[in-house]
């Protein structure tokens, strides 16, 4: 007789932040979310945004810390949260913080890499966000965008 135990899985808000939007319309209220929960941090961070249908973020998720000019990151690990929290598509973003935003060949390989995860999942990856630790010389959130330069197939859905 073997003894196989019944899992339960639940999800635990750790805080809630404080932010001036509550949705997502354009790639630049994604990098203002993500630059916002980024702010000062000195080593790559990975965070997913969770939308509802809407657009409206239900949930941020740091998937993982790395060092000065890497992240480690797995498509499991970004629809992890994903799947558990209901969300109807993703936005993925990490900060450089060389604040150089221009994206690396591993960039590229990761967003192609979480954009099939999300096709197959029936979750799609909305965007793929690069911030970098300054402001833009007009003032705005200094970030790159996948969608907005028309890279990686991200196009369509709600939200973006």
């Amino acid at each position: 007789m073997y003894s196989i135990p019944f899992i339960s899985l639940k999800m635990v808000a750790e805080s809630h932040g404080e932010y001036k939007l509550d949705s997502v319309e354009c790639p630049d209220d994604a990098a203002y979310f993500i630059s916002t929960f980024l702010d000062g941090e000195d080593r790559e961070n990975m965070v997913v945004l969770l939308l509802n249908t809407t657009g409206r973020v239900v949930g941020m998720h740091r998937v993982s810390v790395g060092t000065l000019n890497a992240s480690a990151v797995s498509a499991r690990e970004v629809f992890k949260s994903a799947i558990m929290s209901n969300a109807a598509s993703i936005i993925v973003g990490h900060n450089h913080p060389s604040d150089n935003v221009i994206p690396s060949r591993e960039d590229d390989r990761v967003a192609a890499e979480l954009r099939a995860a999300g096709r197959l999942l029936g979750i799609p990856m909305l965007d793929f966000i690069i911030v970098g630790a300054g402001k833009s010389v007009t003032g705005s959130e200094h970030y790159y965008s996948y969608k907005e330069e028309g890279r990686a197939g991200m196009n369509g859905g709600a939200g973006v």
